[in-house]
């Protein structure tokens, strides 16, 4: 049994690395590695059982090599290793399939038990799984799929010879994979029903299923080379997943990816596209089966490109105007964000929330450790994600509207107009609604605020024209209705009183910059 050591503090790494008796812990070689590219480069070349990562490292941080390594070996056994401010990044690192977390400063009595017992806890999953040795039908996949050179000839005779393929056809590969890091795959149970409908869904195609890892099973199934072939294998595929996650203890699941049509050459590249479809099912939800022969644009350059450029739009968008969003106008943001998110990866999708919400909390004040934002980035799943966020901001709107420091009477004032401004509001309504004389409440508002009701109506209402009259192409009378002012003069009259230019001189601006731009 191999361990690698992975700290960019060379103390830490040879002190852990030399300090520790190792081979009394039945682990044969232990190595340090300064930085993640170098550990990296040492699994390709030779695979370790067992894994030390520092969680914070220049250049790679240890959940990305985390990920790096789970996608080399899905077997290979993770512990972090995280200061007391790195914790929530520790949670994160379980998720992605670390075994447990060392916090700083380390004791070595304390890492000497939890490497022992994560150490026998690794012999008996490999024993139980009957992999101690990489022998078989497995072992020969295992090692196509993870960079080993195999020349195609040796591939062609061992889908011939060793599995019973014929020698003519194309196949489909199918990767299952866990849902949940949770060794799916080591689980008789489990196990069962999943190589029962296996059998049941593929009985009419030739077939053969290879577990890659504790919670990967490749499943390569031959047909003959045609269109109508290919379409019902595919038709069945789908359905053979269907009953897999029916019949499934436990609330589990897993999700496949379909790629193909395949032959020898391009089987092993099928397991790392593969992989990359799976990236999908943060997405598309638990228990997906996504064919490559059916998703298009995902990743590709262009729609990529097109989606960054309209992320980093709504991203100004929400920044700038999020305190004159009412519920509506929010919902329409983050619909627009959904679909533009589409291209993208399940990181770049973390990376755009985490880089919203703090420009958010930053403008418009708040703190990460509430409102339920600490919650976001440990959901599995797109529309999880997106829930807990719009409930975040929703939060965060209701304390922008209701600006502390302000009487209870006055933030209930601001959230009227920021829900009305749209209506024929006025300083007698928001009174009646108030249930106190006009006269009370506009002194009220002007000692608090140091404003006029009316001037800051006229504020609200001017902002968001300015928004209209510079991301869309409506007429100005049709700018001044939707804000709550339906009479054109009067509308650019107020509107030059706050900006010291009219609407159609803001509109010729924006024009002419786009024609520049």
């Amino acid at each position: 049994m191999r361990l690698m050591v992975v700290d960019d503090d060379v103390q830490i790494r040879e002190g852990i690395t030399y300090g520790i008796q190792w081979e009394n812990l039945g682990i044969d070689e232990a190595v340090c590695f300064k930085d993640g590219f170098d550990a990296l480069a040492g699994m390709k070349a030779k695979p370790f059982d067992l894994a030390l990562l520092d969680i914070s490292m220049p250049g790679m941080t240890g959940i990305e090599l985390l990920q790096e390594l789970k996608r080399l070996d899905a077997q290979i056994a993770v512990i972090l290793i995280s200061g007391f401010e790195e914790f929530e990044y520790a949670r994160m690192g379980m998720r992605y399939g670390a075994i447990d977390y060392i916090s700083k400063p380390i004791h070595l009595d304390e890492l000497t038990k939890t490497v022992a017992e994560v150490a026998e806890k690794c012999r008996k999953e490999q024993k139980d799984a009957g992999i101690v040795e990489e022998t078989g039908r497995n072992a020969f996949m295992q090692k196509l799929f993870h960079g080993v050179q195999i020349s195609e000839k040796e591939v062609k005779e061992f889908l011939t010879k060793d599995c019973g393929f014929p020698q003519t056809g194309v196949f489909l590969g199918v990767l299952l994979r866990s849902d949940v890091s949770d060794g799916l795959f080591l689980d008789e149970e489990c196990v069962k029903v999943v190589i029962q409908k296996i059998t049941e869904g593929m009985g009419g195609f030739w077939h053969r299923y290879f577990q890659i890892g504790r919670d990967e099973l490749y499943l390569l199934v031959h047909t003959a080379d045609s269109a109508l072939y290919l379409f019902n294998l595919r038709v069945q595929v789908r359905r053979m997943l269907e009953k897999i996650n029916e019949g499934l203890p436990g609330g589990r699941s897993v999700s496949a990816a379909v790629t193909g049509p395949l032959d020898v050459a391009g089987l092993a590249g099928s397991y790392k596209r593969a992989c990359k479809l799976l990236e999908r099912v943060f997405f598309e939800g638990a228990g997906s089966c996504l064919d490559e022969g059916e998703i298009r644009g995902v990743g590709e350059k262009n729609s990529v490109e097109t989606g960054t450029e309209e992320l980093a739009r709504l991203h100004g968008q929400c920044v700038e105007r999020f305190h004159l969003f009412d519920t509506k106008e929010l919902d329409g943001w983050l619909d627009a964000v959904r679909k533009a998110m589409l291209p993208c990866t399940k990181d770049e999708v973390h990376s755009y929330i985490k880089v919203n919400t703090a420009e958010l909390l930053h403008k418009y004040g708040g703190d990460i450790q509430g409102g339920g934002w600490e919650s976001l980035y440990r959901a599995a799943y797109f529309e999880e994600m997106f829930s807990i966020w719009r409930k975040c901001l929703l939060k965060l709107k209701e304390d922008v509207d209701g600006i502390s420091g302000y009487s209870k009477d006055v933030q209930k004032i601001l959230q009227y107009v920021g829900a009305h401004y749209a209506e024929r509001v006025s300083v007698e309504q928001i009174a009646d609604e108030l249930e106190m004389s006009a006269g009370h409440l506009s002194r009220m508002f002007k000692a608090e605020t140091g404003t006029s009701l009316k001037k800051y109506i006229n504020k609200v209402r001017v902002d968001q024209a300015m928004y209209l009259l510079q991301t869309t192409n409506m007429k100005v009378y049709e700018v001044a209705e939707r804000v709550g002012i339906p009479d054109y003069l009067y509308f650019t009259q107020v509107f030059k009183n706050v900006m010291s230019k009219t609407p159609l001189e803001v509109r010729k601006e924006t024009m002419t910059d786009e024609k520049n731009g």
